[in-house]
């Protein structure tokens, strides 16, 4: 669930897996929806656990810029 947005459910962040997990991500989001407990614990992946972010605040922003300079493929 969204953390502070009532009834929204967000899955994302699957970049070039997605086709290949979108069956798991599918039937857990499906379980998070009905309010039924997911067959694997997702807490690793918590929308919240990067804690409180400004998407405007220049020191994200550049440590945004510094990683997408550092790829090499994708």
């Amino acid at each position: 669930p969204a953390p502070g947005l009532e009834g929204v459910y967000l899955a994302a962040g699957c970049c070039g897996t997605g086709v290949a997990i979108s069956g798991g991500v599918g039937s857990i989001l499906s379980s998070l929806v009905q309010g039924k407990t997911p067959r694997i614990d997702i807490s690793a992946w918590r929308p919240d656990r990067f804690g409180d972010i400004d998407p405007f605040d220049p020191a994200f922003l550049e440590s945004c810029a510094r990683s997408r300079a550092k790829k090499k493929i994708g």
